[in-house]
């Protein structure tokens, strides 16, 4: 799930919201499934579940042991005992009959749906069913949830490249100088002085280390958050290290918060970008890099092209 998209969601959900048999938190969930497709949406934009959550349910509900060997027109009967819980808003816009589906492992709202009045199966499994709010849009889930008690879900980590600067591109091919040859960083990064960039398909946030890096953790103070980039083309990024942090404090991050957060440095600053391919993030290194102070700015300086 787009990075911009979870800090959207952390920031109605945070670590939870609860309301009577309902809950919804953020957390990492994928797997073989079954999906009910949303009516009058795109394909794929719908509700998973996992085939055992299903099936568990299945013969809570029914008492069939597999899910392959129930009537097909028992299924939309069994759907709706599973939605009936958190309201119309969710029975009426899915369609009846589930289809078998893979869902990429990753971070998704998860609506938990929890039912007491079941006579067969067993209670402590076959009452809840996790399901997943895939591609849903978030003004169409929103309102259905803001307005319910928060409680402390599970903590999902999620991490980020600590970035020298940037170098933007128009082409989808980028054009590197020779070995020797540099180029000029945007982002207005003072490096020397233990500044950075936070980056999640675009810069997030500029920071700086207010103690030294010389363990797995470090504190930091968030000096301003930044608006989110167009890009025509993933731009080049001076790599220098990766942090970690839950998702809810990223969601709920602000100018002036310091944070004690897991730093990992890499060995050498790399040139390189991120990509998307079938939903899922890839950083393709192009370059290793020495940073050189200017008096146009932050130079990356190419040492070794990959």
């Amino acid at each position: 799930m787009n990075i911009n998209k979870l800090i959207n969601a952390s920031q109605v959900i945070g670590r939870g919201l609860a309301q009577q048999a309902c809950q919804i938190e953020l957390t990492r969930i994928g797997g073989d499934g079954v999906f009910w497709q949303r009516r009058n949406a795109p394909s794929g934009s719908g509700l998973w579940c996992s085939k055992q959550d299903w099936q568990l349910w299945v013969t809570a509900v029914t008492g069939v042991t597999s899910s392959t060997e129930i009537a097909c027109d028992l299924l939309p009967c069994v759907s709706a005992a599973a939605f009936d819980v958190a309201g119309e808003w969710l029975v009426d816009c899915l369609e009846e009959v589930p289809k078998p589906f893979g869902l990429v492992p990753d971070i998704y709202p998860v609506l938990t749906l929890q039912t007491t009045q079941l006579e067969q199966g067993d209670e402590g499994s076959a009452t809840q069913l996790a399901c997943v709010l895939v591609d849903w849009p978030q003004e169409d889930w929103q309102s259905q949830v803001e307005s319910w008690s928060a409680f402390s879900g599970k903590t999902v980590d999620v991490s980020l490249s600590l970035v020298a600067g940037f170098v933007p591109q128009i082409t989808p091919t980028p054009d590197l100088p020779e070995i020797g040859g540099g180029l000029w960083l945007d982002g207005d990064v003072q490096i020397e002085q233990g500044e950075a960039l936070l980056w999640a398909d675009g810069p997030l946030a500029k920071i700086k280390f207010i103690t030294p890096i010389d363990g797995p953790q470090a504190q930091l103070e968030i000096v301003s958050l930044l608006p989110k980039m167009d890009a025509i083309q993933p731009p080049l990024i001076a790599d220098i290290g990766r942090v970690s942090l839950p998702l809810a404090k990223l969601g709920a991050m602000m100018t002036g918060d310091k944070l004690t957060l897991e730093v990992t440095l890499n060995n050498q600053v790399r040139l390189g970008r991120f990509s998307h391919q079938y939903g899922q993030e890839l950083y393709q290194t192009l370059a290793s890099i020495h940073l050189l102070r200017g008096e146009s700015g932050l130079l990356a300086q190419i040492e070794a092209l990959v």
